[in-house]
């Protein structure tokens, strides 16, 4: 195809995908209409190289894209949508897992990582399928061990262990053959549990006085039992520098000695009675190893319960990552064991939210799917509606905000009480908003408005005051927004902090809209210190980017200097949770700071990013700030493209009615 025949059919594509007219994209590149129009009718071909680039950054595309036959000009994110429970999530079928298990055992694996992986395969296997995986495995089980009694290992040297076993209980001795034989034994077990305890606290080693402190048994009782460890070599016992005794487990050392000679149900009673006896140290950071020496017991329920322990324990310190491996076992634990639907709708809700936080947002909405798609089948209107919100909010992330308008729709439709209608009413404007649809918008914040004044609903003042305040500045009308910002100030004093939080944010860039930096800086820094005080990370990003732009243009660059690494911080927290809200504002900031530094292509680099990523997400406005960003970088370096730019941004707030 020629050349200019592929440039007016991608030309074309674009302004249609974007809404735009000729007369529209005309006005941003400094042509005629009627020029333009017989541009793209083929009726003229004369395009000077300064209206191509001028066209290209209008559309907001690359020159060379626009004389591709093969060019992507598509900038929706194609997202798989989310499959139904039944699709996702099949009942599994225990004794075929537990003979999995038994490989495992036998096979001498014991990593938490490898189990969960597994578990994450084996669920999607249909229950059909499991039970004849479980079948071969047994099967290959049974004959491996007929091959083994036939052919005996070598005899190795005795050694002895007394463990495995509280109060009296069936422990383990190795016999002069390595094979193992059933003796009573007394409570050798514990101190060997609070070894292994401590040596997680003190790697080089345990002072025996702290072990004794920690079981409250004679001194001599405790170095005894760790004797008898030591002569097995799974616990050390040795003087330190000053004298001392110390002691302690090699874990990994200890397994190793245990697989190496016991079969897979000695091994069951043994990780059974040590989970016990570290249960009993009472003591929450076990809680994940617990969980793990259940599930090598086949003790389902209760590693299900250590394991719900571990991802709470985990989520308290923001561990998602962690969090997400202990859901997806007991996730896994809870379909072999039938448990109640809500437990599972449970768990697929936070398992939802891990994946949010570790900016995983295709995981994120198949998990809150099937979640909402249990509680739908059970009828719970108020979880349903809860998991309907938490979707928009992944839906909004992933830049589907039709997709995230509906679930708000959706969830207004089941709504019983004032307060949860005003909260939604408050949510579908500030995706409306996002979506630059302000009619509609102020529509829905001014019934959340009058509904929270009827009901006396503080929270729900708040947001629509700051909604409608954001609408003002879209719509130019700063005094107007100043008014409703400052009323959600007043409100927060004796309400929650967030909205005044979200206000001086919103403040901070009035101020630098207007040219005061001054003012600016100080809502910016104010809202700062709040978000610190909150530990709202996000807000606080927002906020280091509002300071980094005031600084610059107050040319106050010792103090810019100091503030530059939490820049850093908020680019990687919003590149990992995908909130394009946060990560705009930072990428013009970052821009801005290069700029200032003479770094002036990877400035320029960074506002197409930040322009490129607002228009992937059908953000407008984003996408209007940060060409109006780009444009004044542009102007200052004395490149007349900036008019486009500047053309650009006026035409996307225009189109926000």
């Amino acid at each position: 195809m020629k050349s200019a025949l592929v440039f007016r059919e991608n030309v074309k594509k674009l302004m249609h995908k974007r809404g735009m007219k000729v007369k529209e994209l005309a006005s941003m590149v400094g042509l005629s209409p009627s020029y333009l129009s017989l541009i793209l009718s083929g009726e003229r071909e004369n395009l000077s190289d300064f209206h191509k680039d001028a066209i290209a950054l209008a559309l907001g595309v690359s020159v060379w894209q626009l004389f591709r036959e093969d060019a992507d000009l598509e900038y929706e994110p194609v997202i798989p949508s989310g499959e139904a429970v039944s699709q996702l999530a099949p009942s599994g079928v225990p004794e075929a897992v537990l003979a999995v298990d038994d490989l495992l055992l036998a096979l001498g694996v014991d990593d938490l990582a490898f189990k969960t992986a597994l578990y994450r395969r084996l669920n999607t296997l249909s229950g059909q399928e499991l039970s004849k995986l479980g079948a071969v495995i047994r099967g290959t089980l049974e004959d491996w061990n007929k091959i083994r009694a036939s052919h005996p290992r070598p005899k190795a040297p005795a050694a002895s262990i007394a463990a495995a076993g509280s109060r009296g209980t069936v422990g383990v001795e190795f016999g002069q053959d390595g094979r193992s034989r059933d003796v009573l034994v007394d409570e050798d077990l514990q101190i060997l549990a609070a070894a292994l305890s401590l040596t997680m606290e003190i790697p080089g080693g345990v002072p025996v006085d702290v072990l004794v402190d920690a079981l409250r048994w004679p001194v001599a009782r405790v170095i005894a039992g760790l004797e008898r460890f030591r002569e097995t070599g799974l616990a050390f016992l040795a003087k330190d520098e000053e004298g001392g005794l110390v002691a302690g487990v090699n874990e990994d050392d200890f397994w190793w000695r245990i697989r190496k000679h016991l079969p897979a149900g000695r091994l069951r009673q043994l990780s059974s009675s040590l989970a016990r006896a570290l249960k009993d140290l009472a003591r929450d950071d076990l809680s994940s190893y617990i969980a793990a020496l259940f599930l090598t017991a086949g003790e389902l329920e209760r590693a299900r319960e250590y394991f719900r322990k571990a991802w709470e324990q985990s989520l308290e310190g923001r561990q998602w990552s962690r969090a997400r491996g202990f859901l997806e076992v007991e996730l896994g634990l809870l379909r072999l064991l039938d448990a109640p639907p809500p437990e599972k709708a449970y768990c697929y809700g936070m398992l939802a939210t891990c994946c949010m936080e570790l900016g995983e947002m295709v995981q994120a909405r198949e998990n809150q799917v099937r979640a909402l798609e249990i509680w739908r089948s059970l009828d719970r209107v108020t979880e349903t509606v809860l998991a309907l919100e938490f979707l928009a909010v992944v839906e909004a992330r992933l830049g589907s905000w039709e997709q995230a308008q509906k679930a708000i729709e959706g969830a207004l439709e089941l709504v019983k009480t004032g307060e949860e209608e005003a909260r939604l009413r408050c949510t579908l404007g500030e995706i409306l908003l996002e979506r630059g649809h302000l009619g509609r918008a102020k529509a829905e914040l001014e019934k959340a408005l009058d509904l929270s004044r009827t009901i006396d609903y503080l929270s729900g003042l708040q947001r629509a005051l700051l909604g409608l305040g954001v609408l003002s500045i879209e719509k130019g009308r700063l005094e107007d927004a100043k008014t409703s910002l400052t009323r959600v100030l007043a409100l927060s004093e004796k309400g929650d902090r967030k909205p005044g939080l979200r206000a001086r944010l919103e403040l901070g860039r009035i101020f630098l809209a207007q040219g005061k930096a001054s003012l600016a800086l100080e809502q910016f820094e104010e809202a700062r210190k709040l978000a610190q005080k909150l530990d709202d990370a996000e807000s606080l990003g927002m906020a280091v980017a509002g300071v980094v732009r005031s600084l610059i243009l107050l040319h106050r660059w010792r103090n810019l200097a100091e503030v530059l690494p939490e820049l850093e911080d908020a680019l990687a927290l919003f590149e990992r949770t995908k909130m394009v809200k946060g990560l705009v504002p930072v990428l013009i900031a970052q821009a801005e700071v290069l700029s200032a530094r003479g770094l002036k292509t990877k400035a320029s680099d960074l506002f197409r990013r930040a322009i490129r990523i607002a228009q992937e997400h059908g953000a407008p406005s984003l996408e209007a700030r940060a060409c109006h960003a780009y444009a004044t970088f542009m102007k200052e370096e004395g490149d007349p493209l900036y008019r486009v730019m500047q053309e650009r941004s006026n035409w996307l707030r225009a189109t926000m009615r």
